[in-house]
């Protein structure tokens, strides 16, 4: 069994946290997107902390051209934030005792406060259930 294998029930074998990311006012988006990109994912990749605690990590940058585009064709209002930083782990507490971690507090945390600003970021906890993936691997070496 999967956890995937009846609709209507969700996943008890994973958890997901995303991250509504907002980026520090003074930082431009492009300064922001690459200092999340090139730096924080190096620092945040390389703690022994993260590989005990998470699953997967994954950042989802906006796109700015694509939002608009939407608004126009859809109506729809685009979201004010910058990015959504994705955690998947086997439960909701390896993500709380990573981030009560004196490796996260001492290397991670003070790197995230080069680029995001916190204090107007939100955190969504999350069960899931998936309907389908259609991922493809492609070896590329």
């Amino acid at each position: 069994m999967t956890g995937t294998d009846a609709p209507g029930s969700l996943r008890k074998d994973r958890v997901r946290f995303a991250i509504l990311v907002k980026r520090r006012k003074d930082m431009s988006y492009e300064e922001f997107a690459d200092y999340w990109l090139n730096h924080h994912a190096k620092v945040f990749m390389g703690t022994r902390i993260v590989h005990k605690s998470l699953l997967r990590y994954e950042q989802m940058h906006t796109s700015a051209q694509t939002a608009k585009a939407w608004n126009e064709l859809n109506g729809i209002p685009i979201t004010e934030y910058d990015g959504i930083a994705m955690f998947e782990a086997d439960s909701f507490q390896d993500i709380q005792d990573m981030w009560a971690s004196d490796e996260y507090k001492a290397i991670i945390a003070p790197d995230e406060l080069k680029f995001a600003d916190l204090e107007n970021s939100q955190v969504i906890p999350l069960q899931f259930w998936v309907g389908f993936d259609h991922t493809k691997c492609s070896a590329k070496l």
